[in-house]
């Protein structure tokens, strides 16, 4: 029928548009071979194809807005590019009245609110949406009180923090091993004096381990390899919450109030190694990590003279790191980030090449799968930058 014929074009566009988007986030080498097949990745191309197909009122139209919803609340602050915030407000004001009681706009709505570093609000939405849900969905309840989890740690609920990594830890059947170290890190910040309690969780971490397809997941690699040292040096960590929310891309979403009383406790923790001469750590390993989380930090907070002087120290230091190789790329990383904002494309070139070929020089270390869609992302850009001044 006409009708049908009418929508079946806008089909292939969906499929098309979150495919071409999603495929632009994958290593330049790889996606040079699909291109000989004929596939492609375009950031752009696929933000424009779901655009259409959202405004079309079509068949896929809520699909479209569900997947430029996703890419923008989630992807987008986490891999550190703009976000389209009018076309985000748009579309959540429109499908949040359309379905008042999606679970999943509710939780979209909840990462915006965080995006707008109003993490209460996003709890508030959080929880409405969790007593929505009632035990039906299991996946969307496990993500609710993963977002919790989120949420009060950026408001430094530490308390209600420990309540949602718990339950994730009771009903997850995926990566129990990072959800133990989650709480053991949050119990720690909540309760300091209850080692008891900790150890007994950094005990439960190496547990539960999981291998796929004869490979062991990075996050929980990281998780055992933190717990272990956690018991190793004297129940002690350097600052595991805020490393934590760092590594997820969620500093961002921290209100500066917050960030300062972060900035501050970070110092006062670089301060205390140099002055116990009998240090439970590695000490150059967490200076190093303390610097890089200030860098973030004072980033976000639009000093980015110290935010490079910190990421310059710590790279001076990058060989001597013992255990936390995985810092110096995320440096790397971070320098790179700075100075392709500043415009200087061939230097953020170098630090972005340095980030992904860190295993060539340290053979143990493994990019983390995190930091290379990150990486990637940003030397894609640079390449379309590039293209487009050519042109």
């Amino acid at each position: 029928s006409s009708g049908i014929n009418a929508e079946w074009p806008l089909r292939p566009g969906f499929g098309y548009g979150t495919f071409v988007l999603y495929l632009s986030m994958i290593p330049q080498k790889i996606l040079s071979m699909l291109e000989f097949v004929g596939i492609h990745g375009n950031m752009d191309e696929g933000l424009q194809i779901l655009t259409e197909g959202e405004a079309s009122g079509g068949l896929t139209a809520d699909l479209c807005a569900l997947v430029l919803l996703h890419f923008n609340m989630m992807i987008c602050n986490f891999v550190r590019i703009p976000i389209d915030e009018e076309l985000t407000d748009k579309l959540l004001t429109k499908y949040t009245t359309r379905y008042s009681q999606s679970v999943i706009f509710s939780l979209l709505a909840g990462k915006r609110c965080m995006t707008l570093q109003d993490a209460a609000a996003a709890s508030r939405i959080y929880e409405e949406a969790l007593n929505r849900n009632c035990g039906e969905w299991p996946f969307m309840r496990f993500t609710l009180h993963l977002e919790l989890t989120w949420s009060s740690l950026a408001q430094g609920k530490w308390e209600e923090a420990v309540y949602h990594a718990k339950v994730q830890y009771e009903e997850s059947n995926r990566s129990r091993t990072f959800f133990a170290y989650l709480q053991m890190i949050c119990h720690d910040k909540w309760r300091p004096s209850d080692v008891e309690e900790a150890v007994r969780l950094a005990k439960l971490v190496p547990t539960h381990q999981l291998t796929i397809a004869g490979k062991h997941l990075h996050i929980e690699k990281y998780s055992i390899r933190k717990a272990r040292s956690y018991l190793a040096n004297g129940h002690h960590l350097f600052c595991p919450v805020y490393e934590c929310l760092y590594f997820f891309g969620l500093t961002s979403c921290v209100d500066r109030g917050r960030r300062s009383i972060m900035i501050r406790e970070i110092q006062d923790a670089i301060t205390a190694i140099d002055s116990q001469p009998n240090y439970p750590g590695y000490q150059v390993d967490d200076k190093c990590l303390g610097r890089l989380l200030l860098a973030d930090l004072y980033r976000l907070d639009g000093d980015v003279s110290a935010a490079k002087a910190e990421l310059e120290t710590l790279l001076q230091s990058e060989d001597s790191l013992q255990m936390d190789h995985m810092i110096s790329p995320f440096a790397h990383f971070e320098l790179g980030y700075i100075l392709a904002e500043e415009g200087k494309r061939n230097l953020a070139r170098a630090h972005f090449d340095t980030a992904c070929n860190y295993s060539s020089k340290v053979k143990s270390f493994t990019l983390e799968d995190t930091l290379l869609m990150k990486v990637t992302t940003h030397l894609n850009r640079l390449e379309r930058q590039m293209v487009l001044r050519s042109q």
